[in-house]
């Protein structure tokens, strides 16, 4: 099948954002980065991510303009979709607020728990939408976790990024680059193991032109993990954090690509009425 890039970086965009807010509010709860700043520029960035993302898949539809339409059925994929890249922007807004009027601590806490459920809840949503039977090769569990932990590699590094910018104190800065690296390392192997799950189990390595993907997404989470490793053991500025989110974009686009790869022609998708409404209702 043709790669849906509109589609491919729509779920890269709304899953790294999602992550990014994960750890963001991991943090919040933890309090190793006690940074408002910081924190408030994560936002920024998680909300610009998702609502380019939200962009993104309005574009794959043959008339942007019929994109209410779509929203008007909200049992399909692109209604879920949407919802979820509305509340975390919402979220991000409403933490944006509530920072410059010194929330409470009960109250980050309470919107950090949320936040992590959003952020997970969006990178697995993203993919499970193209859970179907007329697509054997995309209708598996393994396919929305492949979808989140390829996300939360491309999130944990640029959460490390993040953290590796903050201008703490060294003993601070220090345990703050460590604990984010962790994250990178376990994301980046834990990615690794699932797409070489998902790939075995639905023999897709076969077909003609999936190797080079394959390679790219395996390559980038290995490169995540690299990343993690030796951030975690010497203070190298930013340059290898970059490195990191290069090789998470490689992981997270890359396993995209590779899926819709595995697909088979369009025409499978109306091969049968039953068929034709999921395809049509998601779309």
């Amino acid at each position: 099948m043709e790669i849906q890039w509109p589609l491919a970086i729509f779920t890269l965009l709304a899953g790294g954002a999602g992550w990014l807010l994960v750890w963001s509010c991991v943090n919040q709860l933890r309090g190793t980065v006690t940074d408002d700043k910081l924190f408030s520029r994560e936002l920024i960035v998680i909300a610009i991510l998702a609502i380019c993302g939200g962009i993104s898949s309005a574009m794959h539809l043959s008339h942007v303009d019929r994109m209410m339409g779509a929203l008007s059925h909200p049992a399909s994929a692109i209604f879920t979709e949407a919802v979820m890249v509305g509340l975390v922007v919402l979220l991000c807004i409403v933490f944006l607020v509530l920072l410059r009027r010194d929330m409470s601590a009960g109250t980050r806490k309470a919107l950090s728990i949320v936040g992590i459920v959003f952020g997970v809840v969006i990178s697995f949503a993203t993919g499970s939408g193209y859970m179907m039977s007329s697509q054997p090769n995309w209708n598996t569990l393994l396919m929305p976790l492949s979808y989140l932990v390829t996300a939360s590699a491309f999130g944990s590094a640029l959460y490390l990024l993040f953290v590796d910018t903050w201008k703490g104190d060294e003993a601070a800065h220090g345990k703050a680059v460590g604990e984010a690296s962790k994250y990178a390392l376990v994301t980046g192997l834990v990615a690794a193991v699932v797409v070489v799950i998902y790939a075995i189990a639905q023999g897709v390595l076969s077909l003609s032109g999936e190797p080079a993907l394959f390679a790219v997404c395996f390559i980038g989470c290995l490169g995540v993990a690299a990343v993690g490793a030796g951030a975690g053991k010497a203070t190298t500025g930013i340059a290898l954090p970059s490195v990191g989110v290069i090789c998470g974009v490689a992981a997270s686009l890359g396993f995209r690509c590779f899926m819709f790869a595995a697909g088979t022609s369009l025409l499978s998708f109306i091969a049968t009425p039953d068929a034709a409404n999921h395809f049509f209702a998601t779309i």
